[in-house]
């Protein structure tokens, strides 16, 4: 019988993988790459996920490897810009380019009459590598083709994306990495990899690398505050290890608004949101609990940390609020 993992277990497990449980003393590329790229569709707050994982994290550092091409940001994952390593979009994308195909054709290209989607991406390129630009700037969607990929090795590849999968997130489901990939049909590629195996408290199957070992469910999870896309809210399938049943419902009301909050993890789960104010020269942490923190304290010296790494030229002031920002 395979060993039972509780909620607790597996959020542990997630925090720990996510380098969300101590921060690490590692390049920024290394950290981008364990945790499997960083969901990266807004311009800026991502720094704050590498901020929350890499001690000492300085944000022009990541700007400068993003000059230089060694950190780029490309729609992988979902369909949705993912801030990775060069290497890891050259590797990823092949891979996940009919996931993005089939959303551009549905989407987009049955707008288009009468375009040469080859001759597109060539116009496109020539135009982004002249000068960065914008969606909007650029006017139209690029679409990229990788003929002639060989099945095997296509294969292959999909097991190495389950592997890096299970580094960054697991143990997980088959679902939860088809809700992170948006790939389909995985079952018959995991089921005969050499995986180890446990159930969660439902009785599904959670997979995971033999070699990794997981932290204990009674580990201390530090105060973190979370940036608005962060994968580790986005990457499975069932999210109650990372958001618990209060918080599900309340995001429910966040997504009617159209609004993907900040959140607050006290003890490893959701107890608030955070936004940013500014005025004056002042740049104000606000602190939107979702009932009692225990430790508010600690919440408040890490949002202070946090205003310093945002704001380092204002003056800065914390202050708590009752009820979900977006309220």
């Amino acid at each position: 019988m395979d060993p039972v993992l509780s909620p607790r277990a597996l959020n542990r497990a997630t925090l720990g993988r996510q380098f969300l449980l101590d921060r690490v003393n590692l390049p920024v590329p290394d950290v981008v790459e364990h945790v499997g790229g960083l969901q990266a569709q807004t311009p800026h707050t991502w720094y704050t996920g590498l901020w929350d994982r890499i001690a000492g994290f300085r944000p022009e550092t990541a700007s400068a490897l993003l000059e230089q091409r060694v950190l780029v940001r490309i729609a992988l994952q979902r369909s949705t810009i993912h801030l990775v390593t060069g290497r890891d979009a050259l590797a990823m994308r092949p891979l996940l380019q009919p996931v993005t195909e089939r959303m551009t054709r549905s989407t987009f290209v049955r707008k288009l009459r009468g375009v040469d989607l080859g001759e597109l991406a060539e116009a496109g390129r020539a135009l982004v590598e002249r000068a960065p630009m914008t969606f909007s700037d650029l006017g139209r969607e690029l679409a990229a083709r990788w003929p002639g990929n060989d099945a095997h090795a296509l294969s292959q590849v999909v097991r190495w994306l389950v592997r890096r999968y299970l580094a960054a997130f697991g143990p997980a489901t088959v679902m939860d990495v088809q809700t992170w990939s948006g790939l389909t049909r995985l079952g018959e590629v995991v089921e005969p990899m050499d995986l180890r195996r446990y159930r969660d408290e439902r009785g599904r199957t959670l997979y995971d690398l033999p070699e990794l070992d997981r932290p204990s469910p009674d580990v201390p999870a530090p105060v973190r505050l979370m940036y608005d896309f962060d994968n580790v809210f986005l990457s499975h399938a069932d999210r109650s290890r990372v958001l618990g049943e209060k918080a599900e419902t309340l995001m429910k009301g966040f997504m009617r608004a159209n609004v993907q909050p900040r959140i607050i993890l006290v003890d490893g789960f959701p107890a608030g949101d955070w936004t940013v104010t500014r005025a004056g020269g002042v740049s104000t942490l606000n602190l939107h609990r979702w009932g009692p923190i225990a430790d508010l304290d600690a919440v408040g010296e890490e949002g202070g940390r946090l205003l310093e790494f945002l704001a380092p030229g204002d003056e800065h002031a914390v202050s708590v609020l009752d009820g979900p920002s977006r309220a």
